[in-house]
C-alpha cells in the first residue's frame, strides 16, 4: 500500500508541475487587455498635460478618451506564440508580421523574425503578460496582454 500511495504522490506532483510549468510559458495567443491599457495610457497622457497651462489643459481634456482609444484600436490584433519560439501577429486590418521569443529566468525577449526593430522584454504577472520595449525607459506605461 505505502508504494502505491508513494507512486500516486509522485505522481500528482509530476501533474502539478507540468500545469506550473504550462501556466508560466507564453505559448498560446494574447490579445491585448484594453482596460489596463486605457488606464495606462489615460495616466500617461495626463501626466504629459501637468506641464500645460490650465486653459490649454481645458481644451485638450476632452480630447483623452478619443486619443486613448485611437491608441488601443492600432493595437487591435492577437499575437501567438509557438512552441518553437516563433510568434505570428495578426492585426485587424489583416496585416501578418513574424516574430521570434525567448525566455530565460522568468524574462520574456521579444524580437522582430527579420532582426529589424526594437525588442520587448517583459514578464507573466498572474494572467497577463507585461511588455515594454528594451532599453526605453521613458515610455510611460507597458503593453499588458491576456490569453485568448
Amino acid at each position: 500500500m505505502r508504494s502505491f500511495l508513494t507512486r500516486l504522490v509522485a505522481f500528482a506532483v509530476v501533474l502539478f508541475s507540468a500545469q506550473l510549468a504550462a501556466a508560466q510559458s507564453p505559448v498560446g495567443t494574447w490579445v491585448i487587455d484594453k482596460d489596463a491599457m486605457r488606464g495606462q495610457l489615460r495616466q500617461a497622457i495626463e501626466a504629459e498635460m501637468r506641464d500645460l497651462t490650465p486653459e490649454m489643459r481645458a481644451q485638450v481634456a476632452p480630447m483623452i478618451d478619443q486619443q486613448v482609444e485611437g491608441i488601443i484600436a492600432e493595437l487591435e490584433g492577437s499575437a501567438e506564440f509557438r512552441e518553437d519560439g516563433s510568434v505570428v501577429f495578426r492585426d485587424d486590418r489583416g496585416g501578418v508580421d513574424e516574430g521570434r521569443w525567448e525566455m530565460a529566468d522568468g524574462v520574456i525577449r521579444l524580437s522582430a523574425a527579420d532582426g529589424q526593430g526594437g525588442t520587448m522584454v517583459g514578464e507573466l504577472v498572474g494572467e497577463r503578460m507585461v511588455m515594454k520595449p528594451e532599453g526605453e525607459e521613458e515610455v510611460p506605461f507597458s503593453f499588458v496582454f491576456v490569453r485568448q
